[in-house]
């Protein structure tokens, strides 16, 4: 049987949450001119991972852990999707304008409220860490840089239980996105649905201590990617009251960029899937263009 539910938050805030009876039918509703977008039919989907880096400006081993990452998105291609979290140890991730090696100093804070929530719940107690959807891993569920290429080449590739299709809708300087969820197996977990901002492309200064690639100490013109900026969602997520195959769901989020410092072409959404009692990564996605 196919259950489909629709929910509408703005401002990260969840505002309506209606269950659809028979037949299970979306209907289409409008939020400041904007309708509800047609979802494609859902087929080929294929199992992602997300890797979260917890790195910092002031952290001379960070630039060796992205380049890392960097290889294995290479070889993943858009199975493996990254979030650089910029949290961890307070000295590796505040502004220094007073830290020697670039003119300007380290000024920029790219720390996060969801960032340091995660660091606090996972124990990130130093930089660089990563987790691979949240998974236990030979007994870790934070890997050290030395480990991550282990993690990624070796995770067993399983039939993905959840697809994921999101759809950003643009008026003026707000984004609305739509994220439809739906269940490729029965699930008897509860899950949670978050969904983060991330930038690629922003320059600034960033530590280096690793000559071995290609890269000098003190990059006054580092170029970070995957970083996150913001949670759209609640910090923790929404709830899915969904368990059955079939069953779907949509949510829609209002992100307003009206005061941000964000450029919008270098913006992607990340929206990931987890279950609630082991926190682990159950589904994960990626879209850009706004």
């Amino acid at each position: 049987m196919k259950r489909t539910f629709f929910f509408l938050a703005i401002a990260s805030v969840i505002v309506s949450c209606d269950k659809i009876e028979k037949p299970y039918k979306v209907e289409k509703i409008v939020i400041n001119g904007i309708d509800t977008p047609a979802f494609p039919d859902l087929e080929n989907v294929m199992q992602k991972y997300l890797f979260e880096d917890y790195t910092g400006h002031l952290c001379t081993n960070c630039p060796e852990g992205a380049e890392i990452l960097k290889n294995l998105k290479t070889t993943m291609g858009d199975t493996l999707i990254v979030m650089a979290v910029h949290a961890g140890v307070d000295g590796m991730v505040k502004p220094n304008p007073a830290e020697q090696g670039c003119s300007h100093g380290y000024t920029a804070d790219y720390r996060t409220l969801a960032g340091n929530e995660y660091a606090n719940m996972f124990s990130i107690n130093a930089n660089p860490l990563g987790m691979l959807n949240r998974k236990t891993i030979a007994g870790q569920r934070v890997l050290g840089r030395q480990d991550w290429a282990a993690a990624v080449n070796n995770i067993p590739r399983t039939a993905p239980t959840i697809g994921i299709q999101i759809i950003p809708q643009c008026s003026n300087n707000t984004a609305y996105i739509f994220v439809k969820s739906t269940l490729l197996a029965d699930v008897s977990s509860a899950l949670r649905l978050c969904v983060v901002l991330v930038e690629n492309d922003i320059v600034s200064p960033q530590k280096n201590g690793n000559n071995s690639i290609g890269l000098i100490p003190n990059i006054c013109d580092y170029q970070h990617n995957h970083m996150l900026r913001a949670s759209i969602s609640p910090i923790w997520g929404d709830v899915l009251d969904i368990s059955q195959a079939n069953d779907t769901t949509i949510k829609v989020y209002a992100l307003l960029f009206a005061g941000k410092h964000w450029k919008r072409e270098n913006c992607h959404i990340i929206t990931y899937i987890y279950d609630d009692d082991t926190q682990e990564i159950l589904q994960v996605e990626e879209v850009g263009g706004f």
